[in-house]
């Protein structure tokens, strides 16, 4: 008796992006106003086919004072 079995995969993407971003209400220091703050990321589980797994990430920020 033999038994063919027949599987259909579908391999999904292993890699992602994301990015946040908003105003800061904190003034930290005499004459210090809200300020711009950001974040970029990206992960990937797959890196090239090899099973190793990749993240970075990147936040952005600044302070403006007057005077």
């Amino acid at each position: 008796m033999q038994v063919d079995l027949i599987v259909n995969l579908v391999e999904r993407k292993t890699g992602g992006l994301g990015m946040g971003g908003g105003i800061s209400t904190q003034a930290r220091g005499e004459g210090a106003l809200p300020a711009f703050v950001g974040s970029f990321s990206y992960s990937e589980r797959n890196l090239f086919g090899l099973n190793q797994k990749l993240s970075a990430v990147v936040e952005l920020g600044q302070v403006r004072a007057c005077g």
